[in-house]
């Protein structure tokens, strides 16, 4: 949606993830149906400037649908300070 509405995307907030259930890709030829959805959030607030929405990722696995993971997910326009992050960059390798 940011992309057809050219909105400019610097970051992505992530909400409430739930990662439920590990997603194994068989090696097979027939591979494995995954489906992606995302909605649109009401806002109690009626204010679209941080529009949030609600993914997640589910597969068919022997004839039924298993949640692998969900959350909330809102594209930013600006960079912001006002989020600490929890991991400190230069101590990564």
């Amino acid at each position: 949606m940011a992309e057809a509405e050219l909105w400019l995307v610097s970051q992505v907030l992530l909400r409430d993830v739930d990662i439920s259930t590990a997603l194994v890709i068989p090696e097979t030829d027939t591979g494995i149906e995954i489906v992606l959805r995302l909605e649109q959030q009401q806002s109690s607030t009626g204010d679209n400037s941080a529009s949030w929405y609600v993914f997640s990722v589910e597969s068919l696995s022997e004839g039924r649908w298993v949640s692998h993971c969900r959350g909330k997910i809102s594209a930013g326009p600006e960079v912001t300070d006002k989020y600490e992050h929890p991991v400190i960059p230069s101590l990564l390798t």
